[in-house]
C-alpha cells in the first residue's frame, strides 16, 4: 500500500480541503431551490445524501433496452474508429450516443433525471453527453471505467446509468463504496491513490481499507431498465466481467455554471 511521509500528507489533505470549500462556495452563489413536486425525490435525495446512490427498478421499457443494445452492437461493428476501447478490448465506449441513436437522445434527455439531479445538486444542471458502452468479457479487464476511482474530489456529480441487459455479479454490475461520496471519505483515502492522479486506486488497497473499516462495498445487480442515480464523487467501478457481455447507458450531467469549462473535453471525447 503506498505511503506517504506526514508532512506531504497533511499538506496534501489541507489543499483537497481548501478546494472543495472553494467549489461549495461556488455551488452556493449558484444555488437554485427546488420546486420539483415529483413523489419520488425525497426518497431519492434521502438515498443519494445516506449512501451516495439510488436505484429506479424497471424505469425503462425492456423492449426499448433490447432495441439500443442492438444498435450499440451496430455501432461498435460498422464504426470502429470512433469506438474507445480499453487495452484489454473489453470496455466499449461510445460517446456522444445522443448523437448517433434517436433512442439513446430520448434517454438524455429524460425530463425526470435532470429533475432528480438539479435537486440533489441544488443548481441548474446540463447533460453534457450520453456514454454509450458495451463491456465484453476479456482476460484482465479492469472493469468498466478502469478499475475503482472517483470522477471528482472537490464537488458532489451526479451520474444516471440505465442498464440495458440484466446484470448478474458476473457480468460487470456498478459497485460502490456506501457513503464514500462525502468530503471526509475523500481525505480519509487520499493517502491510498495511485500515480500521480488522486482520483484512482488499485483494488487490493482500497479493498483490504475498506475491510479493515468496516466499510461496506455494495454491488448493484439489476435488470434491463433499471436506472441507477450516483453520486460519482464517491468510490466506485464497474466490477470485472467474467461472463458475456453488459450493455449501458450513462448521462454526465454537470452543473451549468460548469458547461463551459468542461464542454471542450467532453467535445474532444464525441465522435458521433
Amino acid at each position: 500500500m503506498p505511503t506517504l511521509p506526514l508532512p506531504t500528507r497533511f499538506k496534501l489533505k489541507v489543499a483537497v480541503a481548501l478546494e472543495c470549500v472553494r467549489e461549495d462556495i461556488s455551488y452556493i452563489r449558484h444555488y437554485r431551490r427546488n420546486r420539483s413536486t415529483h413523489p419520488s425525490l425525497k426518497t431519492v435525495l434521502k438515498d443519494l445524501n445516506e449512501t451516495g446512490y439510488h436505484v429506479l427498478r424497471n424505469c425503462y421499457d425492456r423492449a426499448v433496452c433490447a432495441e439500443i443494445r442492438s444498435e450499440i452492437d451496430s455501432l461498435v461493428t460498422n464504426f470502429p474508429d470512433r469506438i474507445e476501447v480499453d487495452s484489454a478490448h473489453s470496455d466499449h465506449r461510445i460517446w456522444g450516443g445522443e448523437r448517433a441513436s434517436e433512442h439513446i437522445r430520448a434517454f438524455h434527455d429524460d425530463a425526470m433525471l435532470a429533475t432528480f439531479a438539479r435537486a440533489y445538486l441544488t443548481t441548474d444542471v446540463s447533460n453534457m453527453t450520453t456514454l454509450a458502452a458495451k463491456v465484453v468479457a476479456k482476460p484482465n479487464n479492469l472493469g468498466s471505467g478502469g478499475g475503482w476511482h472517483r470522477d471528482s474530489m472537490y464537488e458532489k456529480q451526479i451520474k444516471a446509468i440505465l442498464y440495458l441487459s440484466d446484470v448478474s455479479d458476473d457480468n460487470g454490475p456498478f459497485q460502490y463504496v456506501v457513503g464514500s461520496n462525502t468530503k471526509a471519505s475523500v481525505l480519509r483515502t487520499l493517502h491510498l491513490h495511485h500515480g500521480a492522479n488522486l482520483k484512482r486506486f488499485l483494488s487490493e488497497d482500497l479493498e483490504a481499507w475498506c475491510e479493515r473499516h468496516g466499510e461496506r462495498i455494495e454491488t448493484i445487480t439489476g435488470s434491463a431498465g433499471d436506472v441507477i442515480l450516483v453520486d460519482t464523487r464517491g468510490l466506485h467501478r464497474g466490477k470485472p466481467i467474467t461472463s458475456e457481455t453488459r450493455h449501458a447507458l450513462t448521462n454526465y450531467y454537470s452543473a451549468a455554471h460548469r458547461v463551459n469549462e468542461l464542454a471542450p473535453d467532453f467535445l474532444k471525447l464525441a465522435k458521433f
